[in-house]
């Protein structure tokens, strides 16, 4: 959004084609935060930090809006842009980094087996991750953390009559 700001006139922003462009991009952003971030983490802590984890992201995106909403209007558009590609340029090596850190630490878990829906069998393990090695699937409630397990099965999320509704409301998708 901030390129696009910065390389079209402001009065095309205002048209139809500039509004639908930027709600595009928004909504792309958001989904990237909504999932994909979150997903990061979750691959990059172990599960008894996760929580903490959470809450730092959270906490630090608060601060910053908060933040920014006392600083961004006395700048220039220019500014608030350059203001905002600064981290995003930044985030790729920054990732690079959290995921060299996370595979020292011995956390950071690599062998996930994602299947297609159309693939799943229906049985409270199907749900889960992968099978592709001994020492990964599904994580029981209580076991240690093994960072080649997945950090969830789907028994966390659901007792077994939810895991069969969700079953079918995936299939049926």
């Amino acid at each position: 959004i901030a390129i696009l700001y910065l390389t079209v006139p402001y009065e095309d922003l205002g048209t139809w084609g500039g509004v639908v462009a930027i709600g595009a991009l928004m909504g792309c952003g958001r989904a990237v935060w909504e999932n994909t971030n979150r997903a990061i983490y979750a691959d990059l802590f172990p599960c008894s930090e996760i929580p903490t984890a959470y809450a730092n992201m959270y906490m630090t995106t608060g601060c910053t809006t908060f933040l920014s909403l006392f600083i961004f209007p006395s700048l220039n558009v220019e500014t608030m842009c350059v203001l905002i590609l600064i981290p995003s340029f930044l985030m790729w090596p920054g990732y690079k980094r959290a995921i060299s850190a996370a595979r020292k630490a011995g956390v950071y878990r690599t062998n996930h087996t994602y299947k297609p829906l159309s693939t799943l069998e229906k049985g409270p393990s199907s749900l889960g991750a992968g099978t592709s090695s001994s020492s990964s699937g599904a994580q029981a409630k209580g076991s240690s953390f093994s960072p080649a397990a997945p950090m969830l099965s789907t028994g966390d999320l659901f007792d077994e009559d939810e895991e069969e509704e969700a079953y079918g409301a995936l299939i049926s998708l």
